[in-house]
């Protein structure tokens, strides 16, 4: 099977390799020259994902205790007996995985359009065929919201800003 993957951050790399490992030929379109560059993450996640996914080398923090925000100043506190988030290093952590699958990835290609129900997508002003296209475009996710925009006009996250 063919697969076109849109996007070099950590879900789009680990997708690539595992989908490869298992005989499949497939090509991450990113539309940055560099991996985990611009920064779009502030790196805060949960004690699993650093368990079972990231190198303790990326660790740059752990908390037992978090006050958390809304845009109109209102405030919850978490806290466990025991650190539940961290913060890593995104820049490492994505260029690690990426030096892992470098060899199926375009770097500084831009999708400009894709087909989901055709499984194609638009690169450098012509189109490519593939069986299966997944979008992991992340936060940004460009293509996503033109996607759906007729009929979803909000999509909720949420996304922090940290100073240790």
């Amino acid at each position: 099977m063919e697969v076109a993957i849109i996007g070099a951050g950590p879900i789009g790399l680990s997708t690539a390799r595992k989908l490869s490992s298992l005989g499949h030929s497939v090509t991450v379109y990113e539309e940055h020259n560099l991996i985990g560059v611009p920064q779009h993450c502030a790196g805060v996640v949960s004690r699993n994902f650093i368990e079972n996914y990231v190198a303790n080398r990326y660790v740059l923090n752990r908390f037992s205790r978090i006050k958390i925000y809304s845009p109109g100043n209102i405030s919850i506190t978490l806290h466990d007996s025991s650190w539940f988030v961290g913060v890593i290093d995104r820049v490492g952590f994505d260029y690690d995985l990426y030096d892992k699958c470098y060899e199926l990835c375009r770097l500084g290609v831009r999708v400009n359009t894709v087909n989901y129900r055709k499984a194609t997508i638009e690169v450098n002003g012509g189109f490519r065929s593939y069986d299966l296209v997944v979008n992991a475009e992340g936060a940004s996710h460009r293509i996503l919201g033109e996607t759906l925009n007729p009929y979803v006009n909000r999509i909720l996250g949420i996304q922090a800003d940290l100073e240790c």
